[in-house]
């Protein structure tokens, strides 16, 4: 045990095992900070990502409440595939109809593919 733990103190006074075990602890310090960087980046990233998708689907969902309303008011209740198809469009689709429905005669017209 003894000759172990002279090894082990004449090895920490060399200069050169010094050196290399200095380099060691930086380059894993190095490594941790690089990877913690890259796992917030990637949740920053996904984070965002998410919330832009939320606010998208938001804003969809909004156009297409608005286009029920206003169909209903114009035309009374809509029949639930008029309701389906309104819910079930992308945003270009409500947009376009939201633009056409003021002259629209009719839901069927309105809403025909």
């Amino acid at each position: 045990m003894k000759t172990a733990v002279d090894a082990l103190t004449n090895l920490s006074l060399d200069p050169e095992a010094q050196r290399i075990a200095w380099e060691r602890d930086r380059n894993e310090r190095a490594a941790r900070h690089m990877m913690g960087s890259a796992i917030k980046a990637a949740h920053d990233e996904g984070h965002e990502k998410g919330h832009r998708e939320g606010h998208e689907k938001g804003q969809r969902a909004g156009k297409a409440a608005m286009l029920t309303r206003q169909l209903t008011k114009k035309f009374g209740p809509l029949a639930e595939e008029h309701r389906s198809r309104v819910a079930a469009a992308d945003e270009a689709t409500l947009d376009r109809w939201s633009d056409a429905f003021v002259d629209a005669v009719s839901v069927d017209e309105l809403l025909r593919p």
